[in-house]
């Protein structure tokens, strides 16, 4: 359990690095375009996403593009289940569901956001030096409590180091 809140406090951390950039601004911005697939053929609904579907879906589904890259399910559900899961049997089981419905929205925003600012970066040529990248995750690694390691809160997280490198680099960009 100590784990698992600590590689979602490490996620949380890093998912939010970036995320108020856009903060009161619509999530279209300029030449961008984002979607929402509806799953029926050639159709595609201009955002809000609080109309997105809250019964159980494939992880395979296209929940939303941005500029062309496809946001799944799986990933929007893997962030919904790491912040719940911070919580654990602290809520009833039908409170945690509501909050689940909420967060799905929340959370694709957070992302279809990230998404448009590490485009942005990218065309500013933003890079992150692999130095840097480590200088930051030894500095989150140094802040878990003795005789947990990284690589047990990651593997309680059913994530790995490559995952975090990533997800770490992007939102490194995106502050920059």
């Amino acid at each position: 359990m100590k784990k698992s809140l600590w590689f979602a406090a490490i996620v949380a951390i890093v998912i939010s690095a970036g995320c108020d950039k856009n903060k009161g601004e619509d999530v279209k911005d300029g030449d961008n375009f984002i979607e929402q697939n509806t799953g029926e053929v050639n159709e595609a609904a201009q955002f809000p996403v609080s109309q997105l579907p809250v019964e159980p879906v494939s992880p395979d589904k296209v929940v939303a593009t941005v500029n062309g890259a496809e946001i799944l399910q799986g990933e929007v559900s893997r962030i919904v289940d790491m912040q719940l899961s911070q919580y654990g049997a602290q809520m009833p089981e039908a409170f945690v569901e509501q909050m689940r419905a909420n967060m799905q929205s929340r959370v694709l925003e957070m992302l279809i956001a990230q998404r448009l600012m590490l485009a942005d970066a990218t065309e500013r040529e933003i890079e992150v030096s692999e130095d840097e990248l480590t200088a930051r995750i030894d500095e989150i690694t140094s802040t878990l409590p003795e005789g947990l390691t990284l690589d047990a809160v990651l593997a309680d997280a059913n994530t790995t180091i490559e995952v975090m490198r990533s997800e770490i680099g992007n939102n490194m960009k995106i502050i920059e």
